[in-house]
Order: C-alpha cells, then sequence, then structure tokens
C-alpha cells in the first residue's frame, strides 16, 4: 500500500491528483476511497476537493492492482423488485427512491458493481441478460434517476425491447409524474380555494449542459448559454398549494412556513434531469432537490434525504392493444396529507 508525497509547489484536488497519476482507475474511484477513510492525507480524513500542498503524505490503503473489467453484469437476488404488472413481452415495474438502475462505466472497469434495478432484474429473470444493447443495461429501455421513483417499462425480448425503443424515441408513451415543488413564483392563490386548471402549461426552454458546472444540467432561452444544447418540452399544471414548516433559516428569517406547489408534469421529451431544470427554471424547485433548488432554500432542503418526484402514471398503445397503469401515492405524498 504506498504512501505518495506530494511534490508539487500548485495546490491540487487529492482526487484529481491521484486520477492523473493512476489513470487505469476513475476519479470516483479515488473519491470513493477518501469518502471511505481509505486513502489519508497527513494521517487524517480529508474530502476528495482537499486541496493538496507541497510535502503532504498521501496514504493510499487501498488495493491498487487494476481488477478484470467484467463481460456480464452479475445478478444481484438482495434487490427485490415490486412488479406492478407482467405480461409475456414486458414488465411493469415500481422503481423505489435511491435505486440506481444501472452500473455506471465507472463501475463496470473496477469491477465494483453497486445495488442497481438492472442487477435485480437479472436475479429475477435471468433471460434478460441477452435483452437490450448493453450487458450493463439489460432490459433497460428508459432509465429514472437514483432519487425518482416509479413506474418502469422492461422489456423481457429483444423483439420487444426494439419495439418500446421505437415507442420511445416516436413519443408514444405518455408519461405522468408527480412533484412536489417550493413555490416561488408571484401571485399565490390562497390554497384552501384553489381549484386545478383543465390545461397544462408549457415550459419549452433547450436543455443542456452547464457552461458554469458541467455535473449539471441547464435551461436558457439562448441555447449559446449552453453546452450540446437540445429541445426540451415539459407540459405541467399544478393541482395544489400547500404549506410546509422550514425549520431551518431562510435568508434572515427563522422558522418559517413556505409555500409548495403539487405538480403534475408531462415530459414531451427525454432530457436528463429535464422535469426538475425545467420546472426549477419557472420558480418551482422540486422539493429536497439541492442541485437545482435557491440557495435561500438550502436549509429547508435539509428536512429531505431526496427531491420529491415520482413518475406516477404510464400509458400506451402496445401491438393494437391499450395499456394504463397508475403508481401507487408516492410516500412523501401520503404523509403530508
Amino acid at each position: 500500500m504506498p504512501t505518495i508525497t506530494y511534490p508539487e509547489e500548485l495546490p491540487q484536488r487529492v482526487d484529481k491528483f491521484l486520477a492523473k497519476k493512476y489513470p487505469e482507475f476513475s476519479r470516483r474511484f479515488f473519491q470513493d476511497g477518501l469518502k471511505n477513510k481509505e486513502i489519508l492525507i497527513n494521517g487524517k480524513s480529508k474530502s476528495p476537493s482537499y486541496k493538496l500542498k507541497e510535502g503532504d503524505e498521501i496514504e493510499i490503503k487501498l488495493s491498487l492492482k487494476k481488477p478484470a473489467e467484467i463481460t456480464e453484469l452479475p445478478p444481484n437476488e438482495k434487490v427485490k423488485i415490486n412488479i406492478v404488472a407482467k405480461y409475456p413481452d414486458f414488465l411493469i415495474i415500481n422503481k423505489p427512491v435511491g435505486l440506481v438502475v444501472h452500473p455506471s462505466i465507472f463501475d463496470v472497469r473496477n469491477n465494483s458493481i453497486p445495488p442497481t434495478l438492472a442487477g435485480g432484474l437479472i436475479a429475477e429473470f435471468p433471460e434478460l441478460q441477452k435483452v437490450g444493447e448493453d450487458f450493463t443495461r439489460p432490459g433497460i429501455v428508459h432509465r429514472l434517476d437514483k432519487n425518482t421513483s416509479g413506474l418502469m417499462i422492461v422489456p423481457l425480448t429483444q423483439k420487444s425491447f426494439e419495439e418500446f425503443k421505437k415507442m420511445f424515441r416516436h413519443h408514444l408513451i405518455t408519461k405522468t409524474y408527480l412533484a412536489l415543488s417550493w413555490n416561488l413564483q408571484k401571485g399565490v392563490a390562497n390554497p384552501k380555494s384553489y381549484k386545478e386548471p383543465k390545461l397544462y402549461k408549457t415550459i419549452s426552454t433547450p436543455i443542456g449542459k452547464s457552461t458554469k458546472e458541467h455535473t449539471k444540467q441547464a435551461t436558457a432561452k439562448n441555447p449559446g448559454r449552453l453546452i450540446n444544447p437540445k429541445e426540451a418540452i415539459t407540459l405541467y399544471k399544478i393541482i395544489g398549494y400547500d404549506k410546509f414548516p422550514c425549520r431551518h433559516k431562510v435568508g434572515k428569517i427563522k422558522k418559517q412556513e413556505k409555500t409548495v406547489a403539487l405538480i403534475k408534469a408531462k415530459p414531451q421529451t427525454g432530457r436528463k434531469h429535464q422535469i426538475r431544470v425545467h420546472l426549477s427554471s419557472i420558480g418551482l424547485p422540486l422539493v429536497g432537490d439541492s442541485q437545482y433548488t435557491s440557495r435561500l432554500l438550502k436549509n429547508c432542503n435539509k428536512n429531505f434525504p431526496y427531491h420529491l418526484l415520482q413518475a406516477h402514471k404510464l400509458e400506451f398503445t402496445y401491438r393494437g392493444k391499450k395499456y394504463s397503469f397508475t403508481a401507487p401515492a408516492p410516500e412523501w405524498l401520503e404523509n403530508d396529507s
């Protein structure tokens, strides 16, 4: 287990330095090692963002022997699949909060596969190993964020996989989400007298990577402000208002109530973090979403371990037959009521 002395005068993040020194390992590999106290700086635990100074001693307790890359995703029997409906060609499942859909390329390269939906699926349905375009994503034709719960379609055959892929590409599958958002819009109606509108409003600003933070998505009326912008359209309507207590300081005000809005959203395109980015852009950032929420609400979000978003309903026609599935109300909505 090596101990390295940082030789440079110019400070540098420890995770970046180690990833450059050992390019066969990912930066995330070293970030996890730092978080798990398997990498110490001068005998002490440090965060991945710690900037090394000349003479710092880096003690690595991780094995730096490159593991063999996997060529087949291992099943994970500990991941239980909540099956809503099963047909000969496909499943409808309800993904829980906190579960990653499939491993990343870095997980595969380092042979360190975390619990994933894909691993749980092939434990229950081994035939899925031969379904899809990539062995790391068996039966996965669309995705949800780790902390987004709700309904997903899982094709059981390669033929149905190709059909559903085509349906998603041509927007022939209607997805309805439930979201709970902080309401930063002006002119909020009285929550008790508010009535759900019949029509949806449209958000149609393009989405791309943020030029300021490359780990985040962003939206702007001017696509020139984005990296690789793409068309993005979201239909939404507010179906109710309520008040949430915020036990933390917001700005200079302590312990206040904040208005929240319950929203139905229908993405018409499939951009990364689309609903979260679009709703935040019009003053409706998701409750619990620290990545796309105003800094003023950062403390309020401490009450929530994840953003409050559920893929609530799926509707489509498959081989001439209409299907419609609705998930049970999410836990956060039941608790609120």
